[in-house]
């Protein structure tokens, strides 16, 4: 887009220097967005995710609900 605006002049782009100016001043709170909808999926899957299974001889494994027993057993190197 530089080598258009450096050919045309910035009046025949009126939206665009309206978007550059609220890009400019939105673009801490985008990041922290993008920060804080991470964190809540990260966190999501950490507390709200996870099923836990337990097994013989007080083994107790924490998987993620998605996963089979048989691979639970894996992860948590629960006894067979």
């Amino acid at each position: 887009m530089s080598v258009v605006s450096k050919a045309v002049p910035m009046e025949a782009f009126p939206s665009l220097e309206m978007v550059e100016v609220l890009t400019l001043k939105y673009y801490p709170a985008f990041v922290l967005a993008i920060i804080a909808f991470g964190l809540f999926n990260v966190l999501k899957t950490k507390y709200f995710g996870q099923i836990r299974i337990h097994y013989p001889n007080n083994v107790v494994v924490n998987v993620p609900k998605r996963y089979l027993s048989i691979r639970s057993q894996r992860v948590g190197q629960a006894p067979s």
